[in-house]
């Protein structure tokens, strides 16, 4: 288990909306996280490495590597994100969709040919499902766009 679904176990459900700081501070290799951004875009991201100050995750979708502030969630690199990315949602995805999202980014990683963009039944329902919940269990602490 991961240290940012312990903390979700010992703080409750609502552990990581609540505690935005704290739960980027557990983030760790192989933790999958949610963004947004300021074009609207849903960024599901997997983490790939992190240390003191920053946190490194490559997108699912698009395998862009991104570099996050680890104390305010806000993208650094590559240029283009930075300012204009956030996480916004730590909450842990049910194994089920977890899993499906980890298959789904190593195939894009690994996979040639066109075949590797067909998503299987289970990486539809799982990219479908991190909309509702993100809504549930984002927050918006560090969102560009808080006091709009």
């Amino acid at each position: 288990m991961s240290k940012i679904a312990e903390a979700s176990v010992s703080l409750g459900s609502r552990a990581s909306s609540e505690t935005p700081k704290k739960a980027l501070a557990l983030l760790s290799v192989g933790d999958i996280c949610h963004a947004a951004a300021l074009s609207n875009a849903s960024v599901i991201l997997l983490v790939t490495k992190t240390d003191a100050g920053r946190i490194f995750a490559r997108r699912v979708t698009t395998q862009q590597e991104v570099i996050f502030d680890r104390s305010t969630g806000q993208a650094v690199e590559p240029q283009e994100a930075a300012g204009a990315v956030w996480i916004d949602c730590l909450e842990p995805l049910p194994d089920a969709h977890r899993n499906a999202l980890t298959g789904l980014d190593r195939r894009y990683r690994l996979a040639r040919g066109d075949d590797r963009f067909r998503l299987t039944e289970a990486e539809q329902l799982a990219l479908l499902f991190v909309d509702d919940h993100v809504a549930v269990h984002g927050f918006d602490d560090f969102s560009p766009r808080r006091g709009q």
